[in-house]
């Protein structure tokens, strides 16, 4: 990325709140973790550094600005997709899941800092990233009550359904997201229907006793090109 020449701290740089915030996404993407200062940024926005501390008291300010605005687009877009999903509460719950791991996919650097394990507890003392958070996953709950009460969910306590749809839908974000999955990319299923595949996989292995659909999907696996083997494999 080209630097700009740094101009005078006291110079109009038009809208440098969304400069830096575009900055240090960018930075995010390359590097895939936070570890970059506001120095750094300064310089890819041509300004002085002490414009940038104008918008931004530090660099926790920064990435809870990025935390923030990410839980709260999160929140529109699974409210988005469930409205789209219509009113059969198992449609929406498949669609939730959707729509959390293609935000993961699209919005990789926005994703880092909203999940990153050194700024969890800080996330919990800021209120518009703690009040975003919690539309975001309050919404989820939500969708996973309306479920138990359908009887497509089983009457388990909330926080461990919660938990359990979400390790999944996470960690399959997390393994795209790092490029452990990059081989879907060449296989003959690909990666959108392998991620609508396992949201619905990951659902009905919770669903309550009941016929098991996400069996007949086994076959469009079977297909699919193998991960990478180790040399030692046969």
């Amino acid at each position: 990325m080209k630097i700009r020449k740094k101009m005078p701290d006291g110079h109009h740089h038009g809208n440098l709140r969304e400069a830096v915030l575009a900055a240090a996404m960018s930075l995010l993407r390359q590097r895939q973790t936070p570890s970059f200062n506001l120095r750094e940024i300064a310089e890819m926005t041509g300004v002085g550094h002490s414009a940038v501390y104008r918008h931004f008291a530090s660099k926790d300010a920064l990435l809870a600005d990025i935390a923030a605005r990410g839980f709260t687009e999160l929140a529109q877009i699974q409210d988005r997709e469930m409205a789209l999903a219509g009113d059969d509460p198992w449609e929406r719950l498949i669609a939730a899941g959707l729509a959390y791991v293609n935000f993961a996919r699209t919005n990789r650097a926005a994703y880092i800092v909203m999940f990153d394990p050194t700024m969890r507890e800080r996330w919990n003392e800021l209120e518009n990233v703690r009040t975003a958070l919690d539309t975001s996953f309050g919404q989820f709950a939500k969708t996973i009550v309306a479920c138990q009460t359908a009887g497509l969910l089983p009457a388990a306590p909330l926080e461990i359904l919660t938990s359990m749809l979400w390790s999944a839908g996470h960690g399959l974000a997390q393994l795209l997201g790092s490029g452990h999955l990059d081989w879907l990319q060449s296989s003959a299923i690909g990666e959108d229907q392998f991620v609508s595949i396992a949201i619905h996989v990951f659902c009905e292995a919770l669903r309550a006793p009941a016929s098991r659909p996400w069996l007949e999907l086994r076959p469009s696996l079977a297909a699919a090109t193998p991960g990478p083997r180790s040399k030692n494999s046969s």
